[in-house]
């Protein structure tokens, strides 16, 4: 039964070609042409580097100029300033935030019970 479908398959195949007036060898002749042509955009692609595997990103850090360093360190004085004026020390402890917090809600809670 396989070896008859093949058959018909191939028939087939060989009407649709007769119905287009087309000889098959000439079609096999232009599918070898596209694949060439493709083959040749491919190369082209390739060359312009799509193909080309992406690598991971690494992060390059550039060592910082001696300008960035002068900028960073002005903005931080800046800040520090700002807040002295406002009158709130900068760096607080570690952990004096979160007392700070604490207090206050049980100086808020003192005040609702009276």
């Amino acid at each position: 039964m396989k070896i008859n479908q093949k058959k018909q398959k191939e028939r087939f195949k060989e009407q649709k070609m007769t119905k287009r007036k087309c000889n098959p060898s000439k079609i096999k002749e232009v599918m070898k042409k596209m694949q060439l042509s493709l083959h040749i955009k491919m190369k082209e692609i390739k060359v312009r580097g799509f193909w080309k595997k992406k690598q991971k990103k690494t992060r390059s850090r550039q060592p910082p100029t001696k300008e960035r360093k002068w900028k960073k360190q002005a903005e931080i004085n800046m800040r520090k300033r700002r807040m002295e004026k406002r009158g709130k020390p900068l760096e607080m402890k570690r952990g004096e935030k979160e007392k700070r917090t604490r207090e206050r809600k049980q100086m808020k809670k003192r005040f609702i019970k009276t």
